[in-house]
């Protein structure tokens, strides 16, 4: 589900992030919101092409202008694109799951929910005070299609804190309502 446009301009106003970073798609209102929200660059990675075509041509001119990019991949290889925020603080709104299993799936994912291999990719990069926003929380700790970490965890909302603090243990972590009352985490380095 996207986040609301009143979120991301929030976070935009109160966080010096000048770039956003999505991991799924879908529909691109997420990615519209955030373009004409005046971050610098706007990225979104999504598996299934028929959701990114339509979102190429929606978005052709700021593609064109290099302010916009919309990849087709698995976002288990986010590592791959982060080239494109360059040393830019980024707001990663991550969304990437399947939400009917593997079989609604056009292209096979490396995993049902590539959360953990995300969360790796953002502590490779070079900056650790990016804004970190996990969306769908309900669904990841429902098990309803099997979103499991490596070595078989589940993924918990402790899972996914510790995480997230691995990157940096100055993250101030809390939780804001989303399709349901505190269904996304959202990190972030007090400024």
């Amino acid at each position: 589900m996207s986040i609301a446009p009143i979120t991301i301009q929030e976070i935009y106003n109160e966080t010096s992030a000048k770039a956003f970073f999505e991991t799924g798609f879908y529909r691109g209102k997420s990615f519209g919101t955030a373009l004409s929200t005046g971050f610098e660059v706007v990225c979104s990675i999504e598996l299934l092409e028929r959701f990114a075509a339509p979102g190429r041509i929606e978005y052709a001119a700021a593609i064109a202008e290099g302010k916009a990019h919309i990849i087709s991949d698995d976002s288990a290889n986010l590592g791959k694109h982060l080239y494109l925020i360059g040393n830019r603080k980024a707001v990663f709104w991550l969304d990437a799951h399947l939400d009917n299993g593997v079989a609604s799936a056009a292209t096979r994912p490396v995993t049902a929910s590539p959360l953990l291999l995300e969360l790796d990719a953002i502590a490779q990069h070079e900056r650790k005070d990016h804004v970190i926003l996990i969306d769908d929380l309900r669904i990841l700790e429902g098990r309803e299609h099997n979103m499991w970490g490596s070595g078989n965890k589940p993924l918990t909302r402790e899972v996914l804190e510790k995480k997230v603090l691995e990157i940096n243990p100055q993250y101030v972590i809390s939780y804001l309502d989303g399709h349901a009352p505190k269904d996304i985490l959202y990190a972030r380095i007090e400024d």
